[in-house]
């Protein structure tokens, strides 16, 4: 079973290595080579380092790979003992990932926000849903959002613990996920191009964006826990979003760095 405080674990020991890597300038390929468990086929900037290390002393080079390893080592081991526990299935039917989708998404909207209405439309199951989004229809109390996501949503945005996140401006519904390559993120940070929307008054509006996480998510330990009542117990994984990437960036090291005093009591 995998627990909050292994979750936890993972946070801090990919913090930890980033922080490492940025206060000695070691190279992502020096990462790489940690990965592969390959220290001593090293090459390139990834064996300069080490070198430079060694000028320093030996044990420097051996203690700064070991400290780096042995956490690398505990987050693979926590990652593996998970697969078990969680059953993917290889292939689903048209119309049962279709049902799946819909429940998945009407159970996160209905939890995360209770006051609103939805109807939800998988897309191109007719000429009217023929675009991934989300239009409000009526008013007052028959005020309803029709909501529209992909057959994969369940899979591209419920399974990777990505449904609702938490922007400066309130909670936001992802309808779809991109993954984007950006430089300068470590390894252990996902970073999506997304379409959003949020909710005031009952209405629905877009607020398309960026979203940053740390870690791993899942639907069963999402990044924001839309059931939990209380919003300082809700937040599983340290992630942002915004409109802007340099401002979900800027964001998302603020929150890191928050984390990592929260763990420390400073």
């Amino acid at each position: 079973m995998y627990t909050p405080e292994q979750h936890k674990f993972l946070s801090f020991a990919a913090e930890q290595i980033e922080k490492a890597r940025k206060e000695w300038d070691a190279p992502h390929s020096y990462l790489k080579h940690l990965k592969n468990g390959s220290k001593y086929r090293m090459s390139g900037n990834a064996k300069d380092f080490d070198s430079n290390l060694r000028d320093i002393h030996r044990d420097a080079s051996d203690a700064f790979w070991e400290y780096l390893n042995n956490l690398h080592h505990a987050m693979v081991s926590i990652r593996q003992d998970r697969k078990p526990c969680s059953s993917v299935d290889t292939y689903m039917p048209m119309a049962k990932h279709s049902r799946i989708t819909r429940n998945a998404v009407g159970t996160t909207l209905d939890s995360a926000f209770p006051r609103s209405r939805f109807d939800v439309h998988i897309k191109g199951e007719s000429e009217k849903h023929s675009e991934i989004g989300v239009e409000p229809d009526g008013s007052d109390y028959w005020k309803r959002n029709n909501v529209v996501v992909s057959q994969a949503w369940s899979k591209t945005v419920y399974e990777r613990g990505i449904p609702i996140v938490n922007s400066p401006q309130g909670l936001r519904f992802i309808l779809s996920a991109k993954p984007e390559d950006v430089r300068g993120v470590t390894e252990e940070t996902r970073v999506f191009q997304v379409k959003a929307f949020g909710i005031h008054e009952k209405s629905a509006f877009r607020d398309d964006g960026w979203l940053m996480v740390l870690g791993n998510s899942t639907k069963g330990m999402p990044v924001w826990d839309y059931t939990e009542t209380q919003k300082k117990y809700a937040q599983n994984n340290v992630h942002s979003f915004n409109t802007d990437l340099t401002a979900c960036r800027a964001l998302f090291n603020r929150r890191i760095k928050q984390f990592v005093l929260d763990q420390f009591d400073i």
